[in-house]
């Protein structure tokens, strides 16, 4: 046993229970950020004490996910929660292969997806219940005891759950049973059973993170997947012959080819081209029929031609670890006319905006527009060989990726959006957008909130006022707010109730 092994087997029940406890998986917040701060503690004390050094890459990718987790809490965008959280976790998961030396690769290497399966499932699977071995074990106890109290310990653990699950069970199907469990179950409180609750479910919580890090530093059981094993499975897929992406490639150019001559007006007279290039409402469309015509079809293609251009890189025959030229003279050609359908796409959806102003589904599809554009780009880039040399798509692409998933996250796409809204609705006579601010959440209470202290229309800003107060009523983010979000909790400190209806009534009372 080394050093450190049994104090990471407490930290790890003691982390295991917070993790039940402040974790929501539904709206994860600070409570989130919080346990992934004490994760990253604890892990990083074990490597420190199992001699191990961080190094300038493991701090990096250390504070990059604490900064991940601490972006939980700032904002309560549900869209983006779901994604922020996985993220975070496959980077904690990462950043544990780093320090201890598990990865098959170097930094940014082709073997991400292997270091992310390996690491995050079967390591922490083959040593999940190393746990209790690590805690019962002692110098004056014999393997039998050991053995013994393991099972009986393990025995316990499976049969609380089974025993609670049964015992509901039969007490819905018989009277006299139910009876009999509620009086026995009588004088336990309400946070009693809830704390009961949550040692059970932190049992597997603890062996999974204890397996994750026992496993990883330790490395007693052998690796399920080798750098060398990963690369022949890869060498093993790249063998369909290049006449198959001739077809795919060539048939998929042609048909881009007679689009844009449609488009252009050469097959039938009608030029529908340059109006989509240069922002202009063809004649005898409106703007939200031509907004969508035509513009998920367009991402859903740039999509395809994204899977296609990948399939060309894992399963295309090569010549010398090289896409043969034909094969990337065909890729670099469906980049540029792909390009060109991203282009036809935005300018539709900037039409839109313009009009009909922002909302977070629109600024999430002009971010995953702007994506696919710069993935596109990269990958027409990565055909050229210069000086004998080719670029490398992945190291690019995965920047490019986590860049982009940054500005997402730490964005604050709710915050432009009602903002944007707020501006649009002081700056002409147009209808307050209600539901676009209510879809904005807090930032959109605030912005609604400091557009009605900006503006001297006093109709305006009864409007705005109005809607401030009706959301504390629907006590959607100033008044009982979960503690895990930071921007509720601004929304109490800026904004006074008592104030807010005294302002609103003598508003009121004005414009009668």
């Amino acid at each position: 046993m080394g050093r450190g092994d049994r104090g990471l087997a407490i930290c790890c029940l003691v982390i295991g229970y917070l993790f039940v406890w402040l974790m929501d998986p539904l709206q994860p917040g600070l409570g989130a950020a919080v346990w992934t701060l004490c994760f990253l503690t604890v892990t990083a004390v074990y490597a420190k004490l199992s001699g191990l050094r961080l190094g300038t890459e493991g701090l990096l990718y250390m504070m990059a996910t604490g900064f991940l987790a601490l972006g939980l809490a700032i904002h309560d965008d549900l869209l983006l929660k779901p994604l922020q959280l996985l993220l975070c976790a496959a980077l904690a998961v990462y950043w544990v292969c780093c320090i201890t030396g598990a990865r098959l690769g170097g930094a940014a290497s082709g073997y991400l997806a292997a270091d992310c399966l390996q690491g995050g499932l079967l390591t922490p699977f083959k040593t999940l219940f190393d746990l209790p071995q690590v805690l019962l074990r002692s110098r004056g106890q014999n393997t039998s005891e050991r053995h013994t109290g393991l099972g009986l310990l393990l025995g316990g653990a499976l049969a609380i759950p089974v025993l609670a699950v049964v015992a509901l069970l039969l007490a819905r199907a018989d009277h006299n049973f139910y009876e009999l469990t509620r009086k026995l179950a009588f004088g336990f409180s309400e946070q009693v059973a809830t704390v009961f609750w949550r040692l059970v479910f932190t049992l597997p919580v603890a062996l999974y993170l204890f397996g994750l890090l026992y496993g990883s530093v330790r490395r007693i059981r052998r690796q399920s997947l080798t750098a060398s094993g990963v690369r022949q499975v890869q060498m093993d897929c790249q063998a369909l012959p290049t006449s198959t992406f001739y077809v795919v490639l060539g048939g998929l150019n042609g048909l881009y080819l007679l689009f844009f001559a449609a488009r252009a007006g050469v097959l039938n007279g009608k030029a529908t081209l340059t109006a989509a290039f240069w922002g202009q409402l063809p004649t005898g469309y409106s703007y939200a029929t031509y907004a969508r015509e035509g513009f998920f079809e367009l991402c859903a293609v740039a999509a395809i031609d994204l899977l296609v251009t990948v399939g060309c890189y894992l399963f295309c025959r090569r010549k010398d670890g090289r896409l043969p030229v034909t094969v990337r003279i065909l890729v670099a050609l469906m980049a540029v006319q792909t390009l060109f359908l991203i282009v036809t796409a935005f300018s539709k959806m900037k039409l839109y905006m313009d009009r009909y102003g922002l909302t977070p589904r629109r600024l999430y599809t002009c971010w995953a527009i702007g994506l696919l554009a710069i993935l596109f780009l990269l990958i027409l880039a990565g055909q050229v060989v210069l000086w004998g040399r080719q670029l490398r798509l992945w190291p690019l692409c995965l920047a490019a990726v986590a860049l982009g998933l940054c500005l997402l996250l730490f964005g604050d796409v709710r915050g432009i959006v009602a903002q944007n809204t707020v501006n649009r609705y002081l700056a002409a006579d147009r209808e307050l957008e209600v539901q676009v601010l209510t879809d904005c959440g807090s930032a959109g209470v605030l912005a609604a909130y400091a557009g009605s202290t900006e503006t001297r229309r006093s109709d305006k800003r009864q409007q705005l006022q109005l809607f401030v107060w009706q959301s504390q009523l629907r006590e959607v983010t100033v008044q009982n707010a979960d503690w895990q979000l930071l921007t509720a909790h601004r929304c109490r400190q800026q904004i006074d109730p008592t104030a807010l209806s005294r302002d609103l009534l003598a508003e009121t009372a004005d414009s009668r």
